[in-house]
């Protein structure tokens, strides 16, 4: 599985602010239709979740769906360690963009028309998330750098009311990491810590959860 540069530049253009990779602002919608707002990342996950759950149709992003993502990643899918990717990408000191075509010149020049100057603005500072006690218990039953891919899935599917799914990604979970049962999450970002915890990126985990891991 494979991030093609034109795979990043699609998330750029699509989730991404002023065609680069951000870490606010972007807004994206989970498989069950909900809005939310977030990071380049927070879509390349959702993303990952579309592709591992087979909803490859479903509107994730401007529009488009995991399918679109994946026409214009070469034909390749996403897979975790590129969501990892995204984030360095993304919280590098310079933010990963797209590539911009460049216009071909015509042969009469027109007048240049001075652009009116784009007002930047100042982004909203971002809430401290309220841990859920339940949650937290359950991926701190497992350990800090233990959680299971099938953690992730299992409170996923119990987040979207699918219990014998959850169920049964609790029961692969192996015995010395496995919580008694699984919390049910108030909220997607709540999934997201979860997730960014198991891909061992503490502080995005940190942000949407509230764990206290990093």
């Amino acid at each position: 599985m494979t991030l093609t540069d034109n795979g990043k530049d699609w998330l750029a253009r699509n989730a991404g602010v002023n065609n680069c990779f951000a870490s606010s602002g972007v807004s994206y919608k989970d498989l069950e239709g909900n809005s939310h707002t977030g990071s380049t990342t927070d879509v390349a996950a959702m993303l990952v979740v579309a592709m591992l759950v087979g909803d490859t149709t479903t509107e994730i992003v401007n529009g488009k769906s995991y399918e679109d993502f994946k026409s214009a990643n070469d034909g390749y899918d996403i897979d975790i360690e590129d969501v990892k990717t995204v984030y360095d990408l993304q919280e590098a000191t310079t933010p990963y963009c797209a590539a911009v075509a460049t216009p071909t010149p015509t042969p009469t020049p027109t007048p240049t028309v001075t652009p009116t100057p784009t007002v930047t603005p100042t982004p909203s500072p971002t809430p401290t998330p309220v841990p859920n006690a339940e949650v937290c218990a359950y991926v701190e039953s497992a350990g800090k750098g233990n959680l299971t891919w099938n953690h992730v899935l299992a409170i996923y599917y119990k987040h979207v009311d699918l219990d014998d799914l959850a169920d049964s990604q609790l029961k692969k979970i192996p015995e010395d990491k496995r919580p008694d049962s699984i919390p049910d999450p108030t909220s997607w970002n709540q999934v997201l810590g979860v997730y960014y915890y198991y891909l061992e990126l503490y502080s995005m985990g940190d942000a949407k959860l509230g764990c206290g891991w990093s």
